[in-house]
Order: structure tokens, then sequence, then C-alpha cells
């Protein structure tokens, strides 16, 4: 039986015969190879309810839970109800999500968790070719003879995809060079590491472009056949007045020396082929969209686009963020890159429904942090959280946990996560592995997910959820279904003739590896499109004690740790800090300090670890929860989100550091909610 691992965004291939774990093409990483093993621990097995948060759950039948939420959702109107799903369940329960929702609900009200980390991609795709669609494979990287990497730390996160690329370096001669504030385990196969400051990549990347058009290095050839905006980008970049973009002013801005940035403008011209791979550093910021479409415009600039000239490259943290995307599971999205708003992209996804979406129409995008606030204001009543943990992952967790509190919250999970502890009703999950369905990986590959594994006894899938909740809602004409596969089937046909039009569901990629091989685009034109981007120079600290705190991703782990906890240890949460920075401010490693945010009054303690981070930063992980720390660290992240895509900034948050001189000296605020009760 065969399976997309149910990790990273990678999508590597795994067999499983008599529960015995073996790749179908590349090796696994540990969490790949470990993957069963959660599957049997800790499990939620029957529906838990309580009317009150102060009480105790009580175990209702399956029969109770399905009456409580056709109950709930018949009471409400479309305004007040939310769904916040997930990019680990399938394709086919992420479509079933939307079209009960949008459809039959008639609530715009869903988004999921990749919001968080792969909401910007699709947007600068979109501005830049046209479509949201990854123009990016893996075969790209195979023919680039240059991969730069701009933050994002695939040894830790991507691991079968970082050893993809240090076998390219070590076999091909393939050159690596590493845009990140943080020297990570990537940075070791680097032949450039350029260490610039946070939220600083606008200016970098413009300032790279600034010095290819002085030296004449642009490819004029490439930018008249298959580019427009050319000549309103080129006067941007070299007007008089952006001085921020000449080498003197952009490198003291950026912190890195001007020979770095002459430096890779050189080396990315001379390649042949160009692949940039892009993740958080990027897509995790208020300037995301900036930020992607700079990168993007580098590569119009140089010809570095297309079939054996490279491209940039998404990598999607999640395993079926991709498949999401094809769904159009996010608010104002609707299946196969159509959007809500667009009368014919309403009509075609109307004629396969058999119902209006008119009336979906008229309500506003809002996105799961903007829903936050709606709940505190008491205008959605009831939100069902489906596989994600937004109790530790959302910023702002302080203003998140009393939305949890206030909410009729619903949650679908495996295990007794921090979210859950706030759940008025839990519905026992299947995971992936124990249903079927269909994920799509970073490069567009679909897979099959087989039942490798029986599931626990009374857990039912999303699937099986939605199709019973849907028939005791008078929807059951319209999901009708008997199998994911026939829902897969209704997915395909919306497919046809899209950019994500599917082949199959036997690890197959649709589109060519790079998607737009004839180098026409889904543009008006034909043509790919350069985009000016705002200038945006992010604030200095400017006390001694202020640094700016970036969220980092554990090694060898995933997410909140729901899983990857159940099979091996995870280290004690620490705060990296610069050796220099601690010393100034007197603080030796392994010392605890407390982290304050000043503009949302909250703070967290760590022990400090000494670290290769670019000096006045600092690096926490978020994947820690309430098991690990009194204090999460989005505690300390501000719900701040990109204009265009919505994506909350994880990556540059002003903080005052101060050093703790005794265990019990630390006096800030702890969160402990009265719905986090236990079991």
């Amino acid at each position: 039986m065969k399976i997309q691992c149910p990790y990273c965004g990678t999508g590597c291939g795994i067999e499983v015969e008599k529960n015995r774990i073996k790749p179908i093409k590349d090796a696994l990483c540990k969490r790949g190879m470990d993957f069963l093993k959660p599957l049997s621990k800790d499990r939620l097995i029957t529906p838990l309810y309580r009317p009150n948060k102060s009480e105790d759950f009580i175990s209702i039948s399956w029969e109770t839970a399905f009456r409580i939420l056709k109950q709930k959702l018949s009471g409400l109107t479309p305004e007040e109800i939310y769904f916040y799903i997930s990019a680990q369940i399938l394709t086919e329960e992420m479509y079933l999500f939307n079209k009960l929702a949008k459809g039959f609900l008639k609530t715009n009200n869903i988004d999921a968790n990749s919001r968080l980390c792969v909401a910007t991609p699709p947007v600068v795709y979109q501005k830049a070719f046209g479509s949201p669609a990854t123009p990016c494979s893996y075969e790209c990287l195979e023919n680039a003879s240059l991969i730069v990497i701009v933050g994002h730390n695939p040894a830790s996160n991507h691991p079968v995809l970082f050893r993809k690329i240090a076998n390219l370096k070590r076999k091909k001669g393939v050159k690596v060079i590493v845009i990140d504030p943080y020297k990570s385990e990537t940075t070791k196969i680097a032949d450039m590491h350029i260490q610039l400051n946070p939220a600083t990549d606008v200016v970098f990347f413009n300032a790279v472009a600034r010095n290819i058009l002085i030296r004449n290095l642009e490819d004029r050839e490439f930018i008249e056949r298959y580019t427009e905006n050319f000549e309103e980008f080129a006067k941007d970049i070299l007007s008089l007045s952006r001085e921020e973009y000449h080498l003197k002013n952009a490198s003291k801005i950026c912190g890195v020396k001007e020979e770095e940035i002459e430096k890779f403008a050189t080396e990315w011209v001379k390649a042949k082929s160009v692949v940039s791979t892009f993740a958080m550093g990027i897509n995790q910021s208020v300037i995301a969209t900036q930020k992607g479409l700079s990168l993007i415009n580098l590569h119009l600039l140089t010809g570095k686009l297309g079939k054996g000239r490279g491209c940039p490259f998404s990598i999607t943290g999640q395993p079926n963020a991709m498949g999401g995307r094809e769904v159009g599971y996010f608010t104002g999205k609707l299946p196969s890159f159509r959007s809500l708003y667009n009368e014919r992209d309403r009509k075609e996804v109307e004629a396969v429904w058999n119902t209006s979406l008119d009336e979906t129409a008229k309500m506003k995008e809002l996105t799961i942090v903007e829903a936050i606030d709606e709940i505190l204001r008491g205008k959605i009543k009831f939100l069902w959280v489906v596989g994600t943990n937004p109790a530790v992952s959302l910023p702002n967790l302080e203003k998140v946990h009393k939305a949890l509190e206030e909410v009729f919250l619903v949650v679908s999970e495996a295990y007794l996560t921090d979210t859950a502890k706030f759940a008025n009703l839990i519905l026992p999950a299947k995971l992936v592995g124990e249903k079927e369905g269909t994920m799509t990986n970073s490069e567009r590959v679909v897979s099959a997910c087989e039942v490798v594994v029986s599931p626990p006894p009374n857990t039912k899938s999303e699937f099986e959820v939605l199709i019973e909740l849907a028939q005791r809602l008078g929807f059951g004409k319209e999901f009708s279904y008997s199998s994911p596969t026939e829902v897969f089937e209704e997915i395909k046909l919306l497919t046809k003739g899209r950019e994500c039009e599917y082949r199959g569901r036997n690890f197959e990629r649709y589109g060519d590896a790079f998607l737009y091989s004839d180098m026409k685009f889904p543009t008006e034109s034909s043509k790919a499109k350069f985009n000016k981007v705002s200038l945006y120079i992010p604030p200095k600290p400017v006390k001694r004690e202020e640094f700016v705190l970036i969220t980092l991703h554990l090694i060898k782990v995933w997410n909140t740790l729901s899983k990857t906890e159940k099979v091996q240890e995870i280290p004690p949460p620490v705060a990296l800090m610069n050796e220099e920075d601690a010393k100034m401010l007197g603080i030796k490693e392994g010392e605890e300090i407390e982290i304050t945010n000043p503009n949302l009054n909250t703070k967290i303690r760590r022990k400090v670890k000494f670290a290769d981070i670019k000096r006045g930063c600092i690096g926490v992980y978020f994947n820690h929860g309430y098991k690990y720390t009194e204090t999460p660290a989005n505690l300390v992240v501000e719900d701040k989100i990109d204009p265009y895509s919505k994506q909350p900034d994880y990556k540059f948050n002003l903080v005052e550091i101060k050093r703790l001189k005794k265990k019990n000296e630390f006096l800030g605020k702890l969160l402990v909610p009265l719905a986090r009760k236990q079991l």
C-alpha cells in the first residue's frame, strides 16, 4: 500500500508492507520513517462534549455529536459560522469542507492553516504569471547551475529536499547561496551565505537589480520577448529618489558588505540556470508580497525563467498545502484557482455543485487572523477547527486564547492538543494513513494516499463526518458520494482546462516540469509581468536591550509536536542569541531571560543558547506548546499581516530583553485559561 509522507511538502512516496516502511524513490527522513509510530499513541477515540467550558468533558456518541452540529449550524447565520481547516488533511476532505461552507451554508468564512505559511506564493505568482500555480518542479532544480535558498532551512524542515540539493552540489558542482539572518544547518553547504538584516529583502533584491542594470547585464532579448512592464520597473529602480538601492546605502540597510551584493549579482547573471527556493523568510512578513515580487523580478530581468533557465520555487511547508490551493480552501477562493468574486468562475462551479454562490459572494474575505477579532466582537459564534493547533500556532496568542474561550468551539483532532482543551465538542479523527484520498506536493505531484494501517475504533475521517452531516442538514443529494474517489473525479472535472488540470492520482504531476514550457503565460498579453515594489525599510532597534525577534522551527520535529513528540525526545525551548549581543547585556549561555513585546504587553522566558544569528536578532522556536513551557513563543508575536496575502509576520517583532537573576524572578503574566482544564 502506498502513501505520500504526511509531514512536509516535499511529497516523498512511502510503501507500507506489514507495518514496515520503505521509500518509493528517495530515502526518507526520520519523520517519514517513523510516521506510523504516533498513530497508535494517545489517540482520542470517542466524541467529547461540554456545553460550558468550565465543566469537564463527557463522552458522547457520534449520534449526539451530529445532533449538536446540526443544531448549531442550523441556528446560526452564515456570518456567525467559521471553518479553520488544515493542509494536513486530504484534498477530497478540503474540497468537501469548501463545498459545504460556500455552496450550501452560504458562508465565505473558511480558511486554512497554510494561511500562516504559504498564502503569499499564490499571490505573487498570480501577479507575475497570471496564475497562482507553482511553475517549478524538482526537475528544474536538477537542471540548475545556481540554487539560491532564501529565508528557509531545508536541512531542518525539508531534509530530503536538502539532501537532493547537497547531492547536486557534490555530483554536478551546482553552486549554492543561502540568504538568511541565521546561520542554520543549511549554510554548511553554501558557497556564499548572505546574512542580511531581517525584512531588508526588498532593498537587497532591488539593489542587486540596480547593479545588474547599471552594468548592462540584463537579458534584453528575453525581456522583450517574454515580459511586460520592464520600463516602469527599471525607471523605479534607477530613479534618483531611490538612493536606498545604491550599493553603499543598501549595504548599510541590509547589514552586508557592498562586495556581497555585487558578487551575488555577478553569480546570478553568469549562471546558466538559477532556481531560487523560498519559504517562511519571504512569506511570513508584512511585506511578503513585495519580497516575493522583488525576487521574481530578478528572474525576469536576467532571463532566468523557463526550461533550462530557472524559476522561483515556493517550497510548501505542509504535505497538502498545494492540494488546498487547488480546491480553493481559502476565504474568497473556489476550486481550480477560481475566485468567488468572478461571475464566470462562480457559474462554472455552480454548474457542478448544483447551487448558487451569489449570496456567498456578498461576504467579504475574512482570514483566520481577522476572524479572531470578529469572535471577540461577538460576530462569529461557531468555530470548527480541523487538524490544526491555533492555540499554539497563531500570532498574538493572548488574544487568540480569549477568542477560543468565547466561541463555541468544535475541534476535529486525533490528539488532545492545546486547542482541543478549549473545545466544547471534540470529534476523534482518523489520520492520513488510516483513510483514503489524495495529496499534492510542492512540485504539483498528485499522490494517492491509501489505507495502510487500521484506524482506532470509533474514529472518523473528515470525509465520513461531512457526508453524514450534509445528509442531516438536508444536502444529501449533493453529497451522495460513496467514496473519496468519487469526490476526486468531481475535483478532476473542475480542473479540466485549468493550469492545475489533474492527469491522475498515482504520483502524477500536472503540467510540464516548468509549467509554462511554451513561455506563454495566462495573462492578457501572454507575457510575464514585472511588478514595481514599494520601498520598505524596517524599523531599527533603538535601545540596547531591544532586539528583532525571529521565530524558528526545531530540527527533526513537526509543527506543534502533536505527533512527533510521541516518538522522540523534544529539545527544551531556548532563545538563540549572538554571543556578542549577550556579552553586551551581561548574559551568559544557559541563563534565563525575559523577552517582552511592549506593543502587546506580553512576555515569554527562555534560557539562552549562543548561535550564529545576526547581531540585533533573537531566535525562538514556535513549536513548543504548554506541555513544554508556560509561555509559548507566539505570545510575543504580533498579528500584523501582509496587505495582499494576509499572511502574518512571524519574522520581525521588536522585543526587549532582560536578564533574570533568579528562577522565581519572572513576574510576567502567564496565561493559563480555564478552558485548558485537563480531562
